[in-house]
């Protein structure tokens, strides 16, 4: 049951942010980088928006509250229901930042927003891809849960395993680009 908890937040703030970004393509749409550039390079490119943290944050944080009250006393947790919305809408807040220094590197070598690498640079960024965010909020999950690390681990896996099946949907759907 716990990795339902774990999982399932950040799994429904994530479908829920795609299909917010596939009605609104437009709305919040202003880089976090603001456009400035690192040696000369985009230092996240355009795809980074405010609107994944501003998102994730509170998406993260409701489905988390719910879920919590839907199960209670699964996770060591506080009592008070805004406390509860607050921790998951960190973790929320921590898989978005999570993203950002893979984009950042990924734009050291060229590669542009929203396109794959070639050869073996590609094998590695599609697996930081992957599991960069989902890696993230298992340390919050641990440090605001007090989760132990090998519960971690196994949402982790579990969840990259999610994250490559829902990336196939949503681009066999045409979802997601």
């Amino acid at each position: 049951m716990i990795y339902v908890l774990l999982i399932t937040p950040i799994l429904l703030g994530g479908l829920t942010f795609i299909s917010f970004l596939k009605y609104f393509p437009n709305k919040w749409n202003y880089a976090i980088d603001r456009g400035y550039t690192f040696l000369k390079k985009p230092i996240f490119g355009k795809n980074k928006t405010i609107r994944g943290p501003i998102f994730m944050f509170f998406a993260v944080g409701l489905y988390g509250a719910m879920l919590d009250s839907l199960f209670p006393n699964v996770l060591s947790r506080p009592e008070n229901p805004f406390i509860i919305f607050m921790l998951f809408a960190l973790v929320g807040l921590c898989y978005s930042f999570g993203e950002l220094p893979n984009s950042f590197i990924k734009r050291r070598y060229g590669i542009k927003p929203g396109k794959m690498a070639i050869g073996m640079k590609r094998l590695f960024f599609n697996f930081v891809d992957t599991f960069d965010g989902i890696t993230t909020s298992g340390i919050a999950y641990h440090f605001l849960f007090d989760i132990p690390i090998d519960i971690i681990f196994v949402s982790i896996f579990i969840g990259g395993g999610i994250h490559l099946f829902t990336d196939f949907q949503m681009r066999r759907l045409e979802l997601k680009k």
